[in-house]
């Protein structure tokens, strides 16, 4: 059965709203079978600066993609998240499109590719909009190897309006969990932003050296569009 979590509570999202910021001048080193969680690591929040005049991303046309898994959430794909069309915008690293599509085909039922990341490979998605009503993620993982060395890292890179920049660890995915296609629990994004802050962030994907890595159907949550 898929790992299946809904939309977390308005509770919950304070608490990491209030732990986490986007502002980090280094990012600790992750083990490959450490299940990271954002509301552990301690960083500064920073003062709300709008990038635009409305402090707002552009409105993301979503809908339930993920009803028929027990999640009521809107989902929008990433762009080129799919990897059904060109992946021109992503920066690939030993990763290429392949054929073998998540099996439950949340985008679309003819879609029929899917990410390969080889071992020691990674891959970075386009830059897209994030703000604080846009405060989460998920994407569905197999993984193609065994050990401990077989992690799947999951980071943000991202330029805040204020100007400062980095990358901060979001998750990293056991292998042993995702030993067929499984969907990823809800990760953070805009939660971690305060309101009316915007950032410009890229999701990277690293694997182990210890095995490869299928991803499919990166989706963004904007519920409060």
């Amino acid at each position: 059965m898929p790992y299946v979590i809904g939309r977390p509570p308005k509770s919950v999202l304070a608490v990491v709203a209030t732990t986490v910021g986007m502002l980090v001048t280094a990012a600790p080193s992750l083990a490959d079978t450490t299940r990271y969680d954002w509301g552990n690591y301690q960083v500064p929040t920073v003062a709300a600066t709008p990038a635009s005049p409305s402090g707002s991303c552009p409105t993301v046309t979503s809908s339930p993609l993920l009803g028929s898994l027990g999640d009521a959430g809107n989902y929008s794909p990433v762009h080129g998240g799919t990897f059904e069309g060109s992946v021109a915008d992503w920066s690939l690293n030993n990763a290429a499109v392949v054929s073998g599509n998540e099996p439950w085909n949340v985008v679309g039922a003819t879609d029929s590719s899917a990410l390969n990341i080889a071992a020691g490979g990674s891959a970075t998605s386009p830059t897209f909009c994030v703000d604080s009503i846009l405060p989460s993620f998920r994407f569905f993982a197999q993984s193609l190897g065994s050990g401990y060395h077989s992690g799947l890292r999951v980071s943000a890179r991202y330029s805040l309006s204020t100007g400062q920049s980095g990358q901060i660890p979001i998750s990293s995915l056991y292998s042993g969990d995702y030993a067929s296609w499984q969907m990823t629990p809800v990760l953070p994004l805009g939660s971690a932003l305060n309101a009316g802050q915007t950032a410009t962030v890229q999701l990277v994907f690293s694997a182990g050296w210890g095995g490869a890595w299928n991803i499919d159907d990166v989706l963004l949550d904007p519920y409060a569009k």
